[in-house]
């Protein structure tokens, strides 16, 4: 998985955009308005005590001599502690950096409580520095390679994982009419895995001659992005990157998920998965199987299941055969 920028980057960028909208609210009130309130509302808004020897905007006081390398004495005066800013943006650090075993993830609660507020205050950042004409700050939110951003995706694609292994492993018969097996955009499998976004969208495609099976995102997509990739092709591609550290997925708690899925399909994908994530190929569980590599992506897709192979390859993945090898027993009745 793609390494997160440092923390201390990141606050820095929080910094600047707090800085951005403060000049905003100076603007809207009256910029050294002869009230005073303009400054003051800044200034609580930073938390900072006054904004005495500020005499342009704040967002100028950050760099020195209008090159952009960050004056450290004048962003430390912006207080950021216990605002919701920050917090959003620590909850998503902690969870691309702390690379915990998946099943751990609440995704949800990630959502709620960190993604999607870190994605309201980017969509947030003014674009500019107000007429001053010294920068342009629309990369803060624009540039996927930024801080901010890159930290966004970084925990989204993390999190479309943890979700992803959450739904398969308690999959019940209505599974494959609801959840769509395309899950990952072509971004997220770059992130996950480290790797270049143009070498993913040379391996993706709609006609299932790529390793990567992809569909649209609706209607006619003229560009590769607009794709959604195929979960089992995607997480089979990212067990052979050396960059595919997601955390891993523990085998025993798979386990205790297994006799309630109620989906062949599903079922029968929970080998692969669990290898696959784990940094097993393909090629890798078929040596221990001393099987075709062909006929194991053929099982976890959910094809020419024999039942009697089931604690096999299941084992092979680490999990319990017998358990396993029962659950497909009883799907195919």
């Amino acid at each position: 998985m793609k390494i997160p920028p440092p923390w201390s980057a990141i606050e820095t960028d929080i910094r600047t955009v707090m800085a951005l909208a403060a000049d905003v609210c100076r603007n809207m009130i009256g910029l050294r308005h002869p009230s005073g309130r303009g400054d003051a509302a800044a200034a609580a808004f930073l938390g900072m005590e006054t904004l005495d020897g500020v005499d342009g905007f704040v967002v100028e006081e950050i760099y020195h001599s209008f090159v952009r390398r960050p004056d450290s004495k004048f962003l430390a005066k912006i207080d950021i502690e216990r605002t919701q800013f920050a917090d959003a943006a620590r909850r998503c650090y902690d969870l691309v950096t702390n690379k915990g075993p998946i099943e751990h993830i609440r995704y949800d609660d990630d959502r709620d409580d960190g993604l999607h507020w870190l994605w309201y205050f980017l969509s947030a950042i003014p674009g500019d520095s107000y007429g001053t004409g010294a920068f342009d700050y629309s990369d803060l939110k624009h540039d996927p390679d930024s801080n901010l951003r890159l930290l966004h995706d970084l925990t989204s694609a993390r999190l479309t994982l943890a979700e992803y292994v959450d739904d398969l492993t308690k999959a019940d018969t209505s599974w494959e009419e609801w959840r769509s097996t395309c899950v990952f955009t072509p971004r997220d499998i770059s992130l996950l895995g480290d790797v270049n976004i143009r070498t993913v969208r040379n391996v993706m495609g709609p006609k299932g001659n790529k390793p990567i099976r992809t569909e649209t995102m609706g209607g006619k997509a003229s560009r590769s992005d607009l794709v959604w990739g195929d979960a089992l092709d995607s997480l089979e591609w990212l067990a052979g990157r050396r960059g595919f550290q997601p955390g891993p997925l523990s085998p025993q708690w798979v386990d205790g998920r297994v006799p309630e899925i109620g989906s062949l399909r599903a079922l029968a994908a929970v080998p692969g998965v669990v290898a696959w994530i784990n940094r097993t190929t393909t090629d890798e569980l078929a040596a221990k199987l001393q099987w075709p590599s062909e006929k194991v992506r053929s099982w976890t897709r959910g094809k020419d299941i024999d039942p009697e192979q089931a604690q096999a390859i299941s084992a092979a993945a680490g999990l319990d055969g017998k358990a396993y090898a029962s659950g497909i027993k009883s799907l195919l009745g």
